[in-house]
């Protein structure tokens, strides 16, 4: 008997290949908005780093058996348990250009918790500490795609429902 993986696959996405202005540029010209931690993640030189195809999946803290939520850190570990493994910072932009998610039923833009409808890329966190934002995470409010960061720290418990997109393990092709 064959069980079903606790994720969802979302299919290849083309990550690099850009240099941050090139990137910036093909944001813009599909109407990408961008919050300020966003600006500052898209400078960072992890986003000019790696070409390659990246499969990816999407998982709920939920489905990996986080039933009360958890932070990044039991996140990502029990990601890893399922065959699921971090993205790099990159694909969040690139994954943007293309995905398109569902439209978020509260458009409000809250602090101190998750969006409903946001796609949070699982990413090493950057380096830098508290000065740079934790990671990047798509939404759609009112027919407006965004590529916001966010930032949290080590202790922060992310709901049950939070959607964090991965790296299928081992799916990884250079270009």
């Amino acid at each position: 008997m064959t069980t079903e993986p606790p994720w969802t696959h979302l299919g290849a996405v083309d990550v690099g290949g850009r240099d941050r202005t090139e990137l910036r540029a093909a944001l813009a010209g599909v109407g990408i908005a961008l919050n300020e931690s966003a600006e500052i993640l898209l400078g960072l030189d992890a986003i000019e780093a790696g070409a390659g195809v990246l499969d990816l999946a999407s998982a709920t803290p939920a489905d990996l058996g986080l039933a009360g939520g958890g932070s990044l850190p039991a996140i990502f570990a029990a990601a890893s348990e399922q065959g699921l493994a971090l993205c790099p910072l990159a694909t969040a932009p690139f994954l943007r250009l293309v995905h398109r998610e569902d439209e978020s039923v509260d458009p409000e833009l809250r602090r101190h918790r998750p969006p409903d409808g946001a796609l949070h890329v699982a990413s090493p966190l950057p380096p830098g500490g508290t000065d740079i934002p934790t990671g990047f995470y798509l939404r759609t409010v009112s027919g407006q795609r965004w590529l916001r960061g966010y930032r949290c720290d080590a202790d922060y418990r992310l709901p049950p429902d939070a959607v964090f997109v991965f790296a299928l393990e081992g799916a990884r092709t250079r270009l």
